[in-house]
């Protein structure tokens, strides 16, 4: 009786080392990283505004990164990047939890798009400073809204 109940713990104590095992390396490789190695289109903000400005044909869009690194302004953050008009940009993202998310502010390419109207200018600009103030996300289905701002405005996102 000792015996079995000596091997129960022991298989009990390999099975939670194994679990343990799993969990780190899941972190380690970036599997829990639900964005990583991801892209996707803007659509739009939450509140409607630039209504008047096509934005399908607009060259909005981020893609996210896989393994953290090292990057300049954030500790073990993923990079992320993406175009804005006749620009690219180049930041980094950590996902602090489940929901919560911490990104730097873009480094952004400074060419002057003089081909796009001024209101697709504007939209860029908006879009752009909403990534610095992002604190959370929600991926349902295809698409990704990124929470900014009072929590209740977000930049929608579709899949690629």
């Amino acid at each position: 009786m000792k015996r079995t109940g000596c091997l129960k713990k022991i298989a009990l104590s390999l099975a939670a080392f194994c679990l343990v095992c799993l969990v780190v390396y899941t972190i380690a490789t970036g599997q829990n990283l639900p964005l990583a190695e991801t892209s996707w289109r803007f659509l739009s903000f939450s509140d409607g505004s630039y209504h008047d400005v096509s934005i399908e044909d607009l060259p909005l869009g981020i893609d996210f990164g896989g393994l953290p690194a090292n990057i300049v302004g954030m500790e073990g953050g993923s990079p992320y990047g993406g175009t804005a008009l006749c620009n690219s940009f180049l930041g980094a993202y950590k996902i602090m939890d489940a929901h919560r998310l911490q990104m730097t502010r873009p480094i952004v390419t400074s060419l002057y798009c003089l081909s796009d109207p001024q209101e697709a200018r504007d939209l860029t600009s908006e879009y752009l400073g909403s990534l610095n103030n992002v604190t959370r996300f929600e991926i349902r289905g295809n698409e990704l809204l990124l929470y900014y701002g009072d929590q209740d405005d977000y930049l929608r996102f579709q899949r690629h």
